[in-house]
């Protein structure tokens, strides 16, 4: 079994290779223009030293020829290379989006944070990275080497004075380091926090206004978003600072190269020409470090981002697998099954053993709480158990495919939540090329054929986000019909009666009741009679326990029968 510990790993290994060899070719297209670079002051170095002192023209019209040929070079190379970094970062983006949706995916099967979705953010993070002047900045950065080198050759002073320039910018850079690095990790926190009050606000914008609970929740998002304001601007205005800092640290030294190099050009040190080439060689050897500073900001979250995918990879399961297995018969077996919700110390299923045999119908009732719907979804795959297994046929749910082992599982959770597309589309799990028949097939299975047709467009008919055009029982019936798609084997039902009006509810039993007929492993949670009658065996479920596993006739009259009704106490009355 390929563990995903190892497909972390290789993901990784990808995004690192990526970085790596993306440096590697901006290096190959540095060491060419920073080259180039030398032009302009050797050409001014000659102009001073030859033209000049030998009034030649035809010096002058070579020199400025080969010049013009280099500078073209050179901007066509830096042209080159940032077509090169486009490319890259669209490659990149092509290869991981994928992977790290699933990532995410898993990460909050995991966690149930929506915080994980900054892993999306994250990898936009990387690619900008790739493409801008940061990446640049880092790989020119080695070139400062080049243009000490030939200061010093010009003259050890200002060699000297351009190492302490370039230790002065490294200690700026050092000191945003330092400055800005928590901030800029409160900064996307709180906004994240903000963003999340907005988002679950209008998921839940009927309640909230019918309730007047909005105004409170303004007040909460409003105190998030202020903060996260705060710190933006607290976060810019250091940056500001510091890029006002690193500005005036290279004009200061841009004036004193210009001295120092006028000093020793009038004391005979170096000739006149050598005076305008150090200028521009020294504001080429601090260049990558001023420019650093002035990107920091990118440099901080590229780090923070690519630390931030490291995390998510690592943490991804290694029991998950990808093998390819068989069609489940529908035999379904829990062992020692242990579910803690994330953030609770408490287990909301705990040791949990059952045993259903291919084609059983079972219901699963209990008190609200007890654990029903964790153990529906845990028995889906939705929910990873923190101890024990989950197995089909003997196998782990984990070996398969989590994308193949869908196919066989038809799923209807409590809150039924439909997506932004056609009827059609939501039936069909949203699976390209879905042939119609087999939509109609579900959609009829569940009773919901008739109500499609009667909508404007029939199953072509948009549902908008969340499925909002239609009624809560009409969602429940599509959620059916979706649970229903590709003929499952096992098909997992939560409350399915709990949107329906009595009409929906016959048909949802008559329904059930063809499904039984077809040896579908049926789980449900109900507390309804009516379809209690047709299962052949009930759990109950109590404290995170199975308390009692029976066939119908022998639990179903305890759990139905009537409350007795205590005689009126007639002393009281009095």
């Amino acid at each position: 079994m390929a563990g995903n510990s190892d497909i972390s790993g290789g993901i990784l290994a990808e995004i690192k290779g990526v970085v790596y060899s993306t440096c590697v070719s901006v290096g190959v297209f540095s060491f060419f223009t920073n080259l180039l670079i030398l032009v302009v002051p050797l050409y001014m170095l000659q102009i001073y030293d030859r033209v000049l002192s030998t009034r030649s023209g035809d010096t002058l019209a070579a020199i400025t020829i080969i010049a013009l040929v280099m500078v073209v070079i050179h901007v066509s190379l830096e042209y080159a290379r940032d077509r090169f970094l486009a490319a890259t970062s669209l490659v990149t983006d092509e290869k991981l989006r994928g992977r790290v949706f699933d990532a995410v995916g898993h990460e909050y099967q995991r966690t149930r944070e929506p915080q994980v979705t900054r892993a999306i953010s994250d990898l936009d993070q990387v690619r900008q990275f790739l493409t801008g002047r940061a990446l640049i900045s880092l790989v020119d950065a080695p070139w400062a080497i080049v243009f000490v080198a030939v200061l010093f050759m010009l003259h050890e002073a200002l060699g000297m004075f351009a190492v302490g320039v370039i230790l002065l910018m490294i200690g700026v850079g050092l000191y945003s380091e330092f400055r800005t690095k928590k901030a800029i990790l409160d900064e996307h926190r709180e906004s994240k926090k903000a963003s999340i009050v907005i988002e679950r606000s209008i998921r839940n914008f009927d309640a909230l206004i019918s309730m007047g609970i909005m105004a409170n929740f303004k007040d909460i998002w409003a105190k998030r978003h202020a903060e996260a304001i705060s710190l933006s601007q607290g976060n810019l205005k250091t940056h500001a600072n510091i890029s006002l800092t690193s500005h005036g640290i290279r004009q200061l030294a841009q004036i004193m190269i210009l001295c120092i190099a006028a000093y020793l050009a009038i004391t005979d040190h170096i000739s006149p020409g050598m005076l305008i080439a150090a200028n521009i060689l020294f504001l080429r050897a601090i260049g990558p470090f001023e420019g650093a500073i002035g990107v920091w900001q990118n440099i901080v979250r590229f780090r923070d981002s690519f630390g931030r995918l490291r995390k998510v990879f690592d943490r991804l399961d290694s029991s998950v697998g990808s093998r390819d297995l068989p069609a489940p018969t529908g035999r379904i077996r829990l062992e020692d099954l242990v579910v803690i919700p994330p953030g609770s110390k408490n287990a909301v299923l705990a040791r949990v053993n059952l045993s259903i045999e291919a084609g059983e119908v079972i219901a699963v009732t209990g008190p609200s709480g007890a654990g029903k719907s964790t153990m529906l979804k845990t028995i889906v795959g939705a929910w990873l158990p923190d101890r024990g297994k989950v197995r089909y046929d003997g196998f782990d749910i984990n070996d398969w495919d989590p994308a193949k082992r869908g196919l066989h599982i038809g799923y209807l959770p409590q809150d039924v939540e439909l997506f932004d597309g056609t009827v059609a589309d939501n039936i069909a799990r949203f699976q390209p090329d879905a042939p119609m028949e087999q939509i109609i097939a579900a959609a009829t299975k569940a009773g919901v054929h008739d109500l499609v047709l009667s909508l404007p467009s029939g199953y072509e008919t948009p549902l908008g986000v969340y499925g909002a055009s239609l009624s809560g029982g009409q969602r429940q019936r599509v959620g059916l019909a979706r649970a229903l798609y590709g003929e499952p084997k096992i098909i997992v039902l939560d409350e399915p009666d709990a949107s329906l009006d009595t009409s929906g509810l016959l048909t949802l039993k008559e329904k059930l009741a063809e499904l039984k007929q077809q040896s579908a492993t049926i789980i449900l949670a109900t507390h309804n009679v009516q379809l209690l009658n047709i299962v052949d065996r009930i759990l109950v479920v109590k404290g995170g326990r199975i308390e009692r596993d029976g066939d119908r006739d022998s639990l179903i009259k305890s759990l139905t029968k009537p409350v007795p009704v205590r005689a009126p106490n007639k002393a009281a009355e009095a």
